[in-house]
């Protein structure tokens, strides 16, 4: 009897993980879906649009105007279809978007020629059908002649969170804050 007892109790657990609400949710967004957001190539950092419609991310995969870019998918019936390299994107590397708590700015970071550094911080205004305005360089009060990355605004778009080489601190990469304009 032992045995049996033994043998039932990975099989819930397996159920409860299955059932649990992250599973849930991964299963009613589509997250799970192959060939939408999930396929055999590189699908990092994707940022979710405050009115749930849409969804951006980083891919390497091939139809986009270079190596890494930002594509972007639309909720219709429950499941996340349509993918779509965004038009914003250029043959330098485009990626870690963000989209703004009111949802009207895409932010993001890009070595396009241009910049003030390496890999520089980009927003672009989204429009209310889903497409993006051109790319604006947050210019030299946000990027270095390093590399910056992760943009992150607050909920109240007044602080913005970045990752930065050129700043100093303790090495590498360092999180930085300041008011955002």
């Amino acid at each position: 009897m032992r045995h049996a007892r033994v043998w039932w109790i990975p099989s819930v657990l397996l159920v409860c993980a299955v059932a649990s609400p992250p599973a849930a949710a991964l299963n009613e967004y589509g997250i799970e879906g192959m060939s939408v957001v999930s396929t055999a190539h590189s699908e990092v950092r994707a940022s979710v649009s405050p009115d749930g419609r849409r969804i951006v991310w980083g891919s390497d995969r091939p139809g986009g105007a270079g190596g890494r870019d930002l594509w972007q998918a639309t909720l219709v019936d429950g499941r996340w279809q349509n993918p779509e390299p965004l038009a914003l994107n250029t043959a330098a590397t485009d990626f870690d978007p963000h989209f703004s708590a009111d949802g009207r700015w895409l932010l993001f970071f890009s070595d396009r020629p241009g910049g003030q550094g390496k890999d520089d911080l980009y927003r672009a205004e989204v429009r209310p059908a889903g497409s993006s305005g051109p790319a604006d360089n947050l210019g030299p009060g946000v990027n270095t002649a390093g590399r910056e990355s992760g943009p992150k605004l607050s909920r109240d778009g007044r602080h913005l969170l970045v990752a930065s080489g050129g700043r100093g601190g303790a090495g590498g990469h360092g999180l930085w804050s300041g008011g955002a304009g």
